[in-house]
């Protein structure tokens, strides 16, 4: 019995695809940062983009922030938030989000 939960939990493992794949994670530096930060990803995952928000990690603060989908970047500037964490959530087209730390010092 505990061999076959063993194999059951292995096979589970091995079939899991990992979420986002490679090419769909969005790059963010520097972070933690003290002013500007750089929000980058592919152009594969530009076009599942529907919308990204930016929140205050204490829900202070939200608003959508605008994107050139030709572009696949964001230039964030942070120096008149105050130090904490933020998040940035990118919304796809296949109803899945992709949710982000970024540290204000």
């Amino acid at each position: 019995m505990c061999v076959a939960l063993k194999n059951a939990m292995t096979e589970q493992r091995i079939t899991q695809k990992e979420f986002p794949p490679e090419e769909y994670q969005v790059k963010i530096y520097p972070n933690p940062t003290k002013g500007k930060v750089n929000l980058v990803w592919s152009a594969e995952l530009g076009k599942m983009i529907q919308k990204v928000e930016f929140v205050a990690y204490n829900f202070t603060q939200y608003r959508e922030l605008p994107f050139d989908r030709r572009e696949n970047r964001i230039l964030l500037d942070l120096s008149e938030h105050p130090i904490g964490m933020y998040v940035v959530v990118f919304h796809l087209n296949s109803g899945e989000k992709l949710t982000y730390k970024i540290l204000k010092q």
